[in-house]
């Protein structure tokens, strides 16, 4: 046998792939996920699976009158499935009519008005200032404010409210920046700054709305238990910087988008209860001595007594003390601050009061380094009409600082705080429209009270929620927490008293959900089940004043109007509620 050789035959070489083809194949790779996630969208909206989220939708043909609805579901893009108040569902014509002036006012609960429904919330009484000066030439204030919202969605809405077609935007933002989603101790969503439009994208696609179903993320009804991932962040932390930086770059992105619109804009600081809202969470410092600790108790107990037994003199010799020993403890400068009061040394007292709210671990009201970086936007930006609304209403109060005067509990304004405010805003808002405010004018507190349409009514239903605000986790253990609930007690029996028999009986047989969401057309509905016919009429007209826009308004009027036997006017309502219907 011989040996052979044997012959290899090399394996075929595959011929190189073309740099074309490698090219398409990573662009489809990378498509791919797009595609499918666009081709779901589409299959959602044909087989009309969800809700259009967008902050303006077409409710009715644009052939019928104010056929634009101010959405009340885009709340949802920002603090989930749930249903929070804001913004202010008002029905409205995109353009505005030729003659109208249309100013929107952006914010979190202090701008749609919480715990007062939104028709009397300041936007309100700044249209009716501005309606009174010049007749001439109307104005329109939109309310967009959403609670708990900070300012990555404020930057969204401003970007959203370019369809209305503003003539102006008023910001007024800062309290929620680091519990409202997307701040640095909220235990929703964390958010870049730069990533936010496009995170406000996806959220408002049916296909993110199934997956939000689909994983039953629910917004709780206790957004200030909720929210917050810890109550007890010091003033010097990383958690205040990053806050505060999100608070820059939002509002900057906010302004910029309105000024390349070319609108104008009116930016505020934002004021909160220094004087009658103890600190939330006054905590002392992780590396403090046993020692320290113990004379920093004997101090604050010596001071308290004094103050109890009125020696103003020896408390703060007391509480200077308790500060040497430990400088950052909230409830140290509140005392302070209370005592300095009652020694008469007004500036001195406010020093001290905005130091314990800056030193309050909670961080429901915007602290100090906030005011000074939304001032600094403003100087930075010539374009914008700026307010400053902390400095104005500490002018303002006859106190040493804003308390009950003007909130409610920590930074909800009462009636006088949302008049206020709209005092303050009214002149700067003019001049941004290129008109004079006259310095002769004046409106009255209840003249301007009467065109809102404010009810005794509203006062209770918002004192009763501002209970319920206090009774919650962690207002519970605040410094005069239950002097603070027994102040809100009072008010409540004083405005009952107000009332006659019949609406007081009235009122009492709502619940809290109706007081919410429908005080008003409740009230309506109840006096004309009661027989309370003269009750129900005053009702429906106050109904008309605050939603003119709504066809229930109408309907309600139309009842009383045909219970009283009054025909002509029944026949008028009825014929504007079907002008108003949605078909």
């Amino acid at each position: 046998m011989t040996n052979q050789e044997t012959e290899v035959t090399p394996k075929t070489r595959r011929p190189p792939r073309s740099r074309r083809r490698i090219w398409i194949f990573r662009t489809l790779a990378i498509a791919f996920p797009f595609l499918l996630i666009g081709l779901s969208e589409a299959i959602l909206r044909t087989a009309g699976y969800g809700t259009d989220l967008s902050l303006v939708i077409q409710l009715t043909s644009l052939d019928r009158e104010l056929p634009w609805q101010i959405n009340p579901r885009a709340d949802r893009v920002y603090v989930g499935i749930g249903d929070v108040m804001g913004p202010q569902p008002r029905r409205i014509d995109i353009p505005p009519q030729k003659e109208i002036d249309r100013v929107v006012v952006i914010g979190g609960s202090t701008v749609i008005g919480f715990p007062y429904a939104p028709e009397v919330a300041f936007p309100k009484y700044l249209q009716v200032l501005l309606n009174d000066v010049s007749p001439e030439r109307p104005v329109e204030v939109l309310n967009l404010g959403i609670t708990s919202i900070n300012s990555f969605a404020v930057a969204d809405l401003v970007q959203q409210s370019l369809q209305l077609n503003p003539d102006l935007i008023i910001l007024h933002t800062g309290h929620n920046e680091f519990y409202g989603p997307g701040g640095p101790a909220s235990t929703a969503q964390q958010i870049p700054t730069s990533f936010a439009p496009s995170f406000y994208r996806w959220r408002r696609t049916r296909l993110s709305q199934l997956l939000t179903l689909t994983s039953k993320q629910q917004v709780q009804d206790d957004l200030l238990s909720v929210l917050p991932s810890t109550f007890q962040i010091p003033f010097e932390s990383e958690m205040v910087s990053q806050a505060t930086d999100n608070l820059i770059s939002n509002l900057d992105t906010a302004i910029t988008t309105a000024s390349n619109a070319g609108i104008p804009v009116v930016l505020t600081t934002v004021a909160c209860n220094l004087r009658d809202q103890g600190p939330l969470n006054a905590f002392l410092p992780h590396d403090i001595t046993e020692i320290e600790q113990n004379d920093w108790a004997i101090a604050m107990r010596d001071a308290e007594i004094a103050m109890l037994d009125d020696n103003y003199e020896l408390s703060r010799e007391k509480l200077n003390k308790a500060i040497e020993v430990c400088p950052e403890h909230a409830a140290s400068h509140y005392r302070l601050a209370q005592c300095l009061e009652r020694l008469n040394e007004p500036d001195a007292a406010l020093k001290e009061y905005e130091l314990a709210r800056d030193y309050d671990g909670c961080r429901f009201r915007a602290p100090s380094p906030f005011t000074k970086a939304i001032r600094d936007i403003a100087a930075s930006h010539p374009s914008v009409q700026f307010v400053d609304v902390v400095d104005e209403l500490d002018a303002y109060t006859e106190f040493p600082a804003p308390g009950f005067d003007l909130f409610l509990e920590h930074v909800h304004y009462n009636q006088q705080g949302h008049a206020a405010l709209a005092r303050l805003l009214a002149p700067v808002v003019q001049n941004a429209r290129k008109l004079t405010w006259p310095t002769d004018h004046e409106i009255t507190d209840d003249e301007l009270v009467t065109q809102v349409g404010l009810v005794t009514e509203d006062e209770l239903a918002a004192l009763s929620f501002s209970i319920q605000v206090l009774e919650s986790r962690p207002f519970q253990n605040t410094l005069d927490h239950q002097q603070h609930i027994q102040f809100l007690v009072n008010e409540i029996l004083g405005k009952l008293d107000q009332l006659s028999p019949s609406r007081r009986e009235c009122f009492e047989s709502l619940n809290t959900d109706v007081m919410t969401n429908s005080l008003i057309e409740s009230l309506v509905k109840e006096h004309l089940r009661l027989g309370n016919l003269e009750d129900a009429h005053e009702m429906a007209q106050i109904l008309l004043k605050r939603k003119p826009w709504k066809a229930e308004s109408y309907q309600l009027a139309a009842q009383v109007a045909e219970a009283r036997s009054d025909t002509q006017n029944g026949n008028d309502y009825a014929d504007r509620a079907r002008e108003l219907a949605v078909h």
